[in-house]
Order: C-alpha cells, then sequence, then structure tokens
C-alpha cells in the first residue's frame, strides 16, 4: 500500500511524463493490488457487490491501457532521439486527464462505498441513476460524433457532465467539439484529421473500443484523402503516355470492343505492370513503388490535334 501512495502522490504532482510512465509499469503490481484491496473491503456485515468490484477491476484495466499507450509514445519518440517540446507538452496533456479521470472514477467508488457502509440505499441509488444517465448521453454522443454531427455530439456529452460532474472525458470533448462546430474549418479535411488526432490522443478515457476503432478508421481514411493525388479527365491515345511523378502512364491498345489497355511504366518508359479496363470501370495496379494508382476509365472520345483518332479519358488517383 506504500507503493501505491507514493505512486499517487506522484502523479498528483505530475512529474517529468517518461518518469511518470516508468513508475507506472514498474509499480502496476501494486496498483492492481491497490484497486483490488478496495473491491475485498468488508463493512460491518456488508461486502461490496460483484458491481463494484467489477468497477474497481474496469477502473484498473482501463488506467493500464492508457498508460501502455502513453508509454509506447514516449518509447517510440525516445527510440528516434526526438526532443520535441510539443510532444512532451502533449505526453503531459494527455497524463493529467488521465490523472483527472482516474481521482472521478476513485470519488465515485468511494462514495459507494460510503452509501453502502452507512446503509443508505437511497443514496447509493441515486449515484446509480447519475451514472446510468451519464452513460446514457455518453453513449448519445459518440453516435453523434460518428455521424460528424458536431453540436449534437457536444451537447450530448455536455448533458452527460451535468448528469455526473467529471465523468469521463465528457467536459473536454463538449468543449472541444464546440469550438469546432462553430468553425470555418471544420470543412477542411485536414482540421477534421487534426480533430480525430485530438480525441484520439487526448480522450479516450471511457471510449468503448467499437467506438476508437471506428473513429481510428475515420482519421485514416481522411489521411488517404488528404494524401491523394487526384487527375482529372486526362486523355490517351494508343501508342502515348503521360508522365506523372516518377512514372508513366502509357495505353498500349485500344480495341474495338471499347477496351483499354493501360501500363504502369517507370521514368524510364520500362513497362512494370498493365491492366485491361471497359468503359466505365474503376482498377488499381498491384504494383506500389510510386503509390496506390487507380484508373477510372471514363469514356472515349475526341482529342489532340488530330480529332479522327480516338482517345481515352479517364481519371488517375495517386496515394503516397
Amino acid at each position: 500500500m506504500e507503493k501505491s501512495k507514493l505512486i499517487l502522490d506522484y502523479i498528483k504532482a505530475l512529474i517529468y511524463p517518461i518518469l511518470i510512465a516508468v513508475l507506472f509499469c514498474v509499480y502496476h503490481k501494486e496498483l492492481s493490488n491497490f484497486f483490488g484491496n478496495l473491491s475485498k473491503i468488508k463493512l460491518g456485515d456488508i461486502e461490496l457487490s460483484k458491481e463494484i468490484q467489477q468497477e474497481s477491476m474496469q477502473n484498473n484495466q482501463q488506467m493500464k491501457a492508457e498508460l501502455d499507450s502513453i508509454l509506447a509514445v514516449i518509447n517510440q519518440d525516445t527510440a528516434s532521439s526526438s526532443s520535441d517540446q510539443q510532444k512532451r507538452e502533449e505526453m503531459i496533456s494527455r497524463i493529467q486527464s488521465v490523472h483527472k479521470s482516474i481521482n472521478v472514477s476513485q470519488k465515485i467508488l468511494a462514495q459507494k462505498v460510503e452509501a453502502i457502509s452507512s446503509g443508505d440505499e437511497n443514496k447509493y441509488v441515486e449515484i446509480k441513476n447519475k451514472e446510468e444517465e451519464a452513460a446514457n448521453r455518453e453513449k448519445e454522443a459518440f453516435d453523434y460524433l460518428l455521424e460528424e454531427d458536431w453540436q449534437k455530439a457536444a451537447e450530448s456529452f455536455s448533458n452527460a457532465e451535468q448528469s455526473l460532474k467529471g465523468y469521463h472525458n465528457c467536459y473536454e470533448l463538449s468543449r472541444l467539439l464546440k469550438s469546432f462546430s462553430l468553425a470555418e474549418k471544420r470543412e477542411n479535411k485536414s482540421e477534421l484529421r487534426i480533430l480525430y488526432d485530438k480525441i484520439l490522443s487526448d480522450y479516450t478515457w471511457g471510449m468503448p473500443t467499437e467506438v476508437k476503432s471506428k473513429l481510428q478508421d475515420k482519421r485514416e481514411a481522411l489521411t488517404e484523402k488528404t494524401n491523394a493525388l487526384n487527375y482529372q479527365e486526362e486523355w490517351l491515345k494508343p501508342g502515348y503516355y503521360n508522365p506523372y511523378s516518377g512514372f508513366r502512364i502509357f495505353l498500349s491498345e485500344l480495341a474495338n470492343n471499347g477496351e483499354a489497355v493501360f501500363q504502369l511504366c517507370d521514368a524510364g518508359g520500362i513497362s512494370l505492370e498493365k491492366m485491361r479496363l471497359s468503359e466505365g470501370k474503376t482498377a488499381q495496379f498491384k504494383n506500389l513503388d510510386y503509390g496506390r494508382i487507380s484508373i477510372q476509365y471514363i469514356r472515349i472520345g475526341r482529342a489532340g490535334k488530330n480529332p479522327i483518332n480516338k482517345a481515352v479519358y479517364y481519371n488517375l488517383t495517386v496515394v503516397k
């Protein structure tokens, strides 16, 4: 117990983030015992319910997951010999968020213990009702967040916070999304990706695994869109090529049935791969040396100085 109290004192002091992460990893067993002891307390003839035992375990597991995630970032940063002050500040901010959430979770658990010890069933039910109301509002907020309805998500997170002060990261998420919903930058895909980065790095306490996974997918999709190069309404005639960044697209054949054969070539003209497309179809080259290159065969038309020869119109997308 003495080690556990020492660790908690360190958290409250918020010393250098690497030291905090190391302490939590080294003394995680003691922390587990600390939370475990709460679930074994007997108050008179009353033993804490399995529900409280489970809640204690969940708090402990979630705390470990958060701190393991922080430590992974710190280890990666140390391995790359980075001394980015911004990263340090982000880690401190994240640890502060975890620290605050731990304190609130312990406070709620302590209130339940006190209600049971005093035999105040009404007080216990009141706390449970507040928790359930906050949980329902938080779930509603996450649904709105995944739908990208920023204003309703902010309102629901705010309602969850009003139901139970300090519940998970509802207060922080409400403020963040209110600011984002009022800003014109919400239409900017890069800014939206930054928003998801902020949520996933700082405000995941109490976030369901499924929601976290979907947010990560959204962030990855935005990353791809942000890094994509789109070439619209390009055209080629058989036997010619268009140059791009480090590679060429060569049209080797336009068949009588309208099928076109596109070839991916290096900058020197050496063929790397070819694919046959029908009009209106889209396909991606398997070769990834220049990123993910896909071609949408739009139509056959007339182009260039000699409109008699048919040309193939296509859209090209390159995702680095």
